[in-house]
C-alpha cells in the first residue's frame, strides 16, 4: 500500500524562507506548499504552468482556479522556495536544482535525436552510393 507522506530531503518547516511564508501569507500557505512540492514531484521536480495540461493537474491536485494556482506560485517565488527567474521567464515552477537538471534532460534528448537524424543520413549516404 502506497505511504500517503512523502519523503523530502530538507527539514523544510524550519528553513527561513518557509518561516517568511508563513510569517507572510499565514499557517494556509504552508499547506499550499507542502501540495506544490507534491506537485512538482509528479513532474520530475518542476511544473510547466504554461502547459495546459499541466494548469489543469495543478488546478485539481491544489484545489484552485488558475489565479488562485498563480498566487500560490507568486508567493512561493516571492519567498524563495521556488527559482523565482525561472518562474518568471518561463511559467516554470522548480527549485533551481530541479530545473537545472530538466534542461540537462532535455539536452541529451535533443542530442539523442540528432545523432538519430545524423545516422539516419549516413545510411541514406550509403545506400545511394552503392
Amino acid at each position: 500500500m502506497a505511504s500517503k507522506y512523502i519523503k523530502l530531503d530538507w527539514d523544510w518547516a524550519d528553513a527561513p524562507e518557509a518561516e517568511f511564508l508563513r510569517d507572510r501569507y499565514g499557517k494556509k500557505a504552508l499547506l499550499d506548499w507542502v501540495q506544490l512540492m507534491v506537485l512538482m514531484s509528479e513532474f520530475g521536480g518542476s511544473v510547466d504552468l504554461k502547459d495546459p495540461a499541466q494548469m489543469a493537474h495543478a488546478m485539481r491536485r491544489l484545489r484552485k482556479n488558475e489565479e488562485g494556482v498563480m498566487e500560490i506560485v507568486d508567493r512561493c517565488a516571492e519567498c524563495g522556495l521556488i527559482d523565482a527567474d525561472a518562474w518568471r521567464a518561463f511559467g516554470r515552477a522548480g527549485s533551481a536544482r530541479a530545473l537545472r537538471d530538466a534542461r540537462a534532460r532535455e539536452g541529451r534528448k535533443q542530442w539523442g535525436e540528432q545523432m538519430q537524424e545524423l545516422s539516419t543520413a549516413a545510411k541514406n549516404t550509403q545506400h545511394e552510393a552503392v
